[in-house]
């Protein structure tokens, strides 16, 4: 915690400035490639795609791409994918790690970001969220602890 080795996120170019520099890897997801290596703001920012307005039947779809590619981040398949794609196999080192038990911070609870939440939920994360716009009570029924920025950031195993 703190030097999170994955971050997956799709946040604001603001909360990408204050917190970049707590991450050791980035990735960074547009809309046809992943980028995941350590990489500057600017970098950064170049690949970002905002994701901002979503019509209620496309917010279960984006928050199951999200739980896809989090599944994918943390079991490594783009690497493992590559490396098999290019003659080689070491299974050892395409383990990854289990969502049970990590944290993962959700920056919006918006439409999208509740269904993210319901679904980690029950992979058996814990989820930490950052939203000003979110009722302490509404986040308490949604089973959520609001944070801030910084403490989402210092605490999560994993950003969305």
């Amino acid at each position: 915690r703190g030097q999170c080795p994955y971050w997956y996120a799709c946040v604001s170019r603001y909360f990408i400035l204050r917190t970049i520099h707590t991450f050791e890897v980035h990735l960074v997801f547009n809309r046809t490639e992943m980028l995941a290596r350590p990489m500057d703001a600017d970098l950064m920012l170049s690949w970002l795609r905002l994701f901002c307005v979503a019509r209620i039947g496309n917010c279960v779809a984006a928050a199951e791409h999200a739980i896809a590619l989090l599944c994918g981040v943390a079991r490594l398949l783009s690497p493992a994918d590559s490396t098999l794609k290019d003659g080689g196999w070491d299974r050892s080192k395409f383990v990854g790690v289990s969502l049970v038990g990590k944290t993962i911070a959700v920056v919006g609870l918006g439409r999208i970001g509740r269904e993210v939440t319901k679904r980690c939920q029950g992979l058996g994360m814990n989820v930490i969220a950052h939203d000003p716009f979110t009722s302490q009570e509404a986040a308490t029924s949604l089973g959520v602890r609001l944070v801030s920025l910084e403490a989402a950031a210092a605490e999560a195993d994993f950003l969305t």
